[in-house]
Protein backbone atom coordinates (compact mmCIF):
# COMPACT_ATOMS: atom_id res chain seq x y z
CA UNK A 1 0.00 0.00 0.00
CA UNK A 2 1.27 3.84 -0.78
CA UNK A 3 0.83 6.54 0.82
CA UNK A 4 0.40 9.96 -1.37
CA UNK A 5 0.21 13.12 0.16
CA UNK A 6 -1.82 15.59 -2.27
CA UNK A 7 -4.44 18.52 -2.55
CA UNK A 8 -8.13 17.13 -1.35
CA UNK A 9 -11.00 18.89 -3.13
CA UNK A 10 -11.28 20.74 0.50
CA UNK A 11 -8.09 22.26 -0.44
CA UNK A 12 -6.14 21.11 2.36
CA UNK A 13 -3.80 18.68 2.02
CA UNK A 14 -4.26 15.21 2.71
CA UNK A 15 -3.03 11.54 2.29
CA UNK A 16 -4.54 9.27 -0.47
CA UNK A 17 -3.89 5.43 -0.20
CA UNK A 18 -3.19 3.51 -3.24
CA UNK A 19 -3.47 -0.04 -3.54
CA UNK A 20 -3.08 -2.94 -5.58
CA UNK A 21 -4.76 -6.22 -5.35
CA UNK A 22 -2.95 -9.48 -4.32
CA UNK A 23 -3.09 -12.56 -7.09
CA UNK A 24 -5.48 -13.93 -4.05
CA UNK A 25 -7.24 -11.29 -2.97
CA UNK A 26 -11.01 -10.26 -4.05
CA UNK A 27 -11.41 -6.60 -5.38
CA UNK A 28 -13.42 -5.99 -2.54
CA UNK A 29 -11.11 -7.03 0.20
CA UNK A 30 -8.57 -4.55 -1.61
CA UNK A 31 -11.26 -1.83 -1.25
CA UNK A 32 -11.77 -2.86 2.55
CA UNK A 33 -8.10 -2.86 2.75
CA UNK A 34 -7.59 0.58 1.79
CA UNK A 35 -10.54 2.27 3.60
CA UNK A 36 -9.01 0.65 6.54
CA UNK A 37 -5.50 1.72 6.17
CA UNK A 38 -7.22 5.60 5.83
CA UNK A 39 -9.34 5.04 8.86
CA UNK A 40 -6.14 3.22 11.20
CA UNK A 41 -8.98 0.54 11.98
CA UNK A 42 -8.56 -3.33 11.84
CA UNK A 43 -10.59 -4.04 8.47
CA UNK A 44 -12.73 -6.39 10.56
CA UNK A 45 -14.21 -3.18 12.34
CA UNK A 46 -15.77 -2.08 9.10
CA UNK A 47 -19.81 -2.49 7.48
CA UNK A 48 -19.38 -4.84 4.87
CA UNK A 49 -19.23 -3.92 1.54
CA UNK A 50 -21.95 -5.75 -0.45
CA UNK A 51 -24.80 -3.87 1.14
CA UNK A 52 -23.75 -0.48 -0.64
CA UNK A 53 -22.57 -1.85 -3.90
CA UNK A 54 -22.55 -5.14 -6.42
CA UNK A 55 -18.83 -6.87 -5.92
CA UNK A 56 -20.19 -9.02 -9.16
CA UNK A 57 -20.38 -6.00 -11.10
CA UNK A 58 -17.79 -4.15 -10.32
CA UNK A 59 -15.40 -7.34 -10.97
CA UNK A 60 -16.97 -8.74 -13.81
CA UNK A 61 -16.13 -4.88 -15.16
CA UNK A 62 -12.85 -4.70 -14.16
CA UNK A 63 -12.17 -8.19 -15.50
CA UNK A 64 -13.64 -6.93 -18.69
CA UNK A 65 -12.13 -3.93 -19.55
CA UNK A 66 -9.27 -5.31 -18.43
CA UNK A 67 -9.37 -8.56 -21.02
CA UNK A 68 -10.29 -5.84 -23.63
CA UNK A 69 -7.45 -3.78 -23.07
CA UNK A 70 -10.00 -0.89 -22.01
CA UNK A 71 -8.93 1.92 -19.32
CA UNK A 72 -12.07 1.91 -16.77
CA UNK A 73 -12.04 3.56 -13.39
CA UNK A 74 -15.34 3.42 -11.35
CA UNK A 75 -15.51 5.62 -8.71
CA UNK A 76 -17.84 5.71 -5.04
CA UNK A 77 -18.07 6.98 -1.60
CA UNK A 78 -17.67 4.61 1.07
CA UNK A 79 -17.46 5.61 4.55
CA UNK A 80 -17.78 9.43 3.59
CA UNK A 81 -14.43 8.59 1.16
CA UNK A 82 -13.63 8.63 -2.40
CA UNK A 83 -12.97 5.59 -4.02
CA UNK A 84 -12.01 4.98 -6.82
CA UNK A 85 -10.87 1.43 -8.70
CA UNK A 86 -9.12 0.93 -11.63
CA UNK A 87 -9.80 -2.24 -14.24
CA UNK A 88 -6.15 -2.87 -13.21
CA UNK A 89 -6.86 -4.28 -9.86
CA UNK A 90 -5.40 -0.35 -8.60
CA UNK A 91 -7.57 1.28 -6.01
CA UNK A 92 -7.12 4.60 -4.82
CA UNK A 93 -9.09 6.08 -1.45
CA UNK A 94 -8.94 9.79 -0.58
CA UNK A 95 -9.99 10.60 2.95
CA UNK A 96 -13.52 12.30 3.55
CA UNK A 97 -14.67 14.66 5.90
CA UNK A 98 -16.24 11.94 8.26
CA UNK A 99 -14.29 8.46 9.37
CA UNK A 100 -15.88 5.45 10.44
CA UNK A 101 -13.90 6.03 14.10
CA UNK A 102 -15.70 9.75 14.37
CA UNK A 103 -19.30 8.54 13.11
CA UNK A 104 -21.82 8.64 15.58
CA UNK A 105 -24.32 5.73 15.98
Amino acid sequence: MFHHTDGCPNGEECVTIRAVRGDAESILQTILRAVAAIENVPVTELESLYERIDPEALADLCSHADDAGSDVTVTFTDHGHTVVVSHDGRVCVQPGTTTHATEST
